[in-house]
């Protein structure tokens, strides 16, 4: 039986000191967001693995690939730069961006240097990404500790945060909250969280009123 599922390709441009590991675990990153968007992965383009011609010239191997697969979507790992994102959008191609796995180990070291509290029970939130039929498309573990707030998507830790700094920007939301990859603003007394420029949440009420209690 032929998929369901709409098909995407994804685009990953590497660092050239990346190692076989960090690209196996980037890969996965791309085909688990598009699992969690409902997408079929056809094809991964990697700049580094292509030829010199297609190397320098991603957009036009990035439209050659979705076409032959009937997609108009990109999956990519880590945030696109402007003229990158402004390519995309002249060429009509959807792009979904995943934070980069590799990027958020050192927070993983925060996070464990952090001290914890005696008998302290860590707190989580869940804030979900819903479409307009209702069903979530993804989700963010907020974890509240004696001294952090962490951000998790599936297994990959996003941010870590100063408690207290997080505290006191919900208290006074008048400004927007940025920390490293991730942003936390209010418009129109609407809570919003984006990760790596393009992932929106938007959080409801009942979330907002969590973590206003528990951080």
């Amino acid at each position: 039986m032929a998929s369901l599922r709409s098909t995407a390709v994804g685009y990953l441009a590497l660092p050239g000191t990346c190692d076989d590991r960090s690209r196996r675990v980037r890969r996965a990153a791309l085909h688990s967001c598009a699992e969690v968007e409902g997408l079929e992965l056809a094809q991964v383009y990697e700049p580094a693995l292509a030829g010199p011609g297609k190397a320098n010239d991603p957009l036009a191997t990035l439209e050659a690939l979705a076409s032959s697969c009937q997609a108009r979507t990109v999956v990519t790992v880590g945030a696109l730069d402007a003229p990158m994102m402004e390519m995309f959008r002249r060429a009509e191609l959807r792009v979904i961006t995943v934070p980069d796995p590799a990027r958020c180990c050192r927070h993983r070291e925060i996070r464990a240097a952090a001290q914890i509290e005696p008998g302290h029970s860590p707190e989580q939130v869940e804030i979900e990404r819903i479409n307009q039929w209702g069903h979530v498309l993804a989700s963010v573990h907020v974890t509240i500790e004696a001294t952090t707030v962490t951000l998790n998507i599936i297994d990959w830790t996003v941010v870590v945060l100063d408690r207290a700094t997080f505290r006191a920007w919900l208290q006074q939301p008048d400004h927007v909250l940025t920390v490293d990859h991730v942003q936390w603003s209010r418009t129109d007394d609407h809570f919003h969280l984006r990760i790596d420029g393009s992932c929106l949440y938007t959080l409801s009420a009942i979330t907002v009123a969590r973590l206003y209690n528990l951080v």
